[in-house]
């Protein structure tokens, strides 16, 4: 695991109040602050609300030409776009910060623009560690940390080691990242300096965690178990289930190192134990996939085929849970896409709106000097509005020919997915028919062989079986879900207690496949897949004259 921070300021004062504030305040300062305190208090529940108080509080700094106000709009909004992941949009947010604080002389910087200059760069640093450009994140890292070190004034040593500590900690986990250990644990050795005076924090335990794996990756198996070792302590005294899980797995990989597979064991079992009690995705699998590798290594078959089997379900959780979660993201994405364009549309309205006031304002002078202002005016105000329809249709059509070019382009993407999709169904059954008579020819074959090699023609057979019973899942489960894409959400909707299985089998059946197909493709039997579809039509509360495909088509 990698523990990397961005860090952002922290607000305390309640909604209600800080919209009051806003509503009352007696100068535009101090409604600014209002304002991006408000904004970062809800960008959770209400981001497109946040983006409108955002823009708002941008335009008054502008007009007070307040520099650090301006930076702290930027900071918010990229924090606001990087918890949607417009990873790009962020990134600009805080070049244009960047832009303004290095219009300003470091000599000239009070505290409040010290601290906009880290943050800034400690993000751009994060953001391209999170685009995978390790190079560039250094650099901006390297840059905070330089103009940090030098701040003795302008910051308190306790305020100074706060954020020293955060870039120590992303420095480390990027060259932990990098496979560079001893310059992760250089990095690392310095954020732990840090917290030492206070050693039951989660942020020391992730510290240790992470040195182990740096030690152990660098040979010194003693130092790496005693490190987690002391992690596994903090984590139990104060629990700390999620760092506890990744402990455990930490110190089995440890053991692992040294051969002693029993004690490897016994952590990885701690690690999906606690992981299945909690909901830890990540840790879950990690121990399961641990747990398959030693009961293979150990030719405990039975135990191996046992985890094997949950560990694909739980990446299968795992996967929906990711995708759900990449859902939400392109929903809040489309929609600060839609908001962008709106504002951009407002403010052209606005603008149309003063010219308008500005050209009645001009006629209405003219008209009290010459006399001619009943005649000049009308005349104004017909070509506003002639203007104003304009914009209206032009504003209209524009929609209209961006929505129409949408439904084309999703629509042939759609079918070609379908193409792909009934493709890779066909070819996957075909290889799994390859797979079953080589697999029954090795079990017709497997009396001829000599005992001693049994165990060996059962491992062939094993790995044959789960190899392309995973290779076809996960590459079916993709691929089915980019076509039908509100498939498993109605189903789930509707019929909650079904199986991760049943669920399958209404996919299948969902493409028209035949029970002979099925087989194929799960590795299971014709009788079996029509017992199941039995099983199924009951869970769907369907009776003998109903078409289960037809019935399957609606969700």
């Amino acid at each position: 695991m990698v523990f990397i921070v961005f860090f952002t300021r922290g607000y305390g004062q309640k909604n209600d109040s800080l919209q009051q504030l806003i509503n009352t305040a007696t100068n535009d300062s101090t409604r600014i602050d209002a304002m991006i305190i408000y904004a970062r208090a809800i960008n959770f529940d209400e981001p497109k609300s946040a983006l409108k108080m955002l823009d708002k509080a941008e335009a008054l700094a502008a007009k007070q030409k307040s520099p650090y106000q301006l930076t702290s709009v930027f900071h918010e909004r990229a924090y606001l776009f990087l918890r949607i992941g417009k990873n790009a949009e962020s990134l600009e947010q805080l070049y244009k910060a960047k832009s303004i604080i290095e219009s300003i002389s470091k000599e000239n910087f009070d505290k409040n623009m010290a601290l906009s200059y880290i943050r800034t760069f400690n993000g751009i640093g994060m953001l391209n560690y999170k685009m995978e450009k390790y190079d560039k994140a250094i650099e901006y890292f390297q840059e905070g940390l330089n103009y940090l070190d030098e701040q003795d004034l302008l910051f308190s040593k306790q305020s100074k080691d706060y954020y020293l500590f955060y870039f120590y900690n992303n420095m480390g986990g990027l060259f932990l990242k990098k496979q560079e250990y001893p310059r992760s644990e250089y990095y690392l050795n310095k954020a732990k300096e840090l917290v030492d005076i206070d050693v039951n924090t989660r942020e020391y335990t992730n510290i240790l965690i992470n040195l182990s794996i740096a030690s152990s990756k660098m040979g010194d198996l003693t130092d790496a178990s005693s490190l987690v070792d002391t992690a596994m302590a903090i984590c139990i005294e104060h629990d700390f289930k999620k760092e506890l899980a990744a402990a455990y797995n930490t110190k089995g990989s440890c053991c692992i190192e040294t051969k002693n597979l029993q004690s490897a064991t016994d952590n990885f079992l701690k690690a999906f134990k606690l992981s299945k009690q909690n909901g830890f995705g990540s840790s879950g699998v990690a121990a399961l996939s641990n747990l398959t590798k030693i009961y293979s290594e150990k030719r405990q078959f039975e135990l191996a085929c046992k985890y094997s089997d949950l560990l694909h379900i739980w990446k299968d959780s795992l996967r929906n849970e990711e995708e759900v979660r990449k859902f939400t993201k392109i929903e809040l994405q489309e929609e600060f896409s839609k908001q962008l364009y709106e504002n951009k549309l407002d403010q052209q309205q606005i603008e149309a709106a003063q010219n308008n006031r500005e050209i009645i304002y001009i006629f209405i002078t003219i008209a009290a000097l010459m006399g001619m202002s009943i005649i000049i005016l009308l005349y104004f105000l017909q070509s506003g509005r002639t203007k104003q329809h304009k914009l209206e249709a032009e504003k209209n059509k524009l929609l209209n020919q961006s929505f129409a070019i949408d439904k084309n382009n999703l629509e042939e993407e759609l079918e070609m997915k379908k193409k792909e999709l009934a493709t890779n169904v066909m070819y996957s059954i075909r290889k799994n028919e390859m797979i079953i008579e080589i697999v029954a020819k090795l079990k017709e074959a497997k009396l001829l062989f000599k005992k001693e090699n049994y165990k060996v023609i059962d491992t062939i057979i094993v790995d044959l079986e789960s190899t392309a019973v995973d290779e076809v899942w996960k590459e079916f489960e993709v691929r089915f879900q980019q076509v039908h894409t509100g498939f498993y959400a109605k189903l789930n909707e509707q019929f909650p207690k079904l199986s991760v299985n049943e669920k399958r089998l209404c996919a299948f059946l969902r493409l028209n496949m035949s029970s002979k197909e099925i087989s194929m493709v799960t590795y299971q039997s014709v009788n079996s897949i029509s017992v199941a579809r039995s099983r199924l039509r009951k869970k769907l509360g369907l009776n003998q004259d109903d078409n289960l495909i037809s019935f399957l088509e609606t969700i």
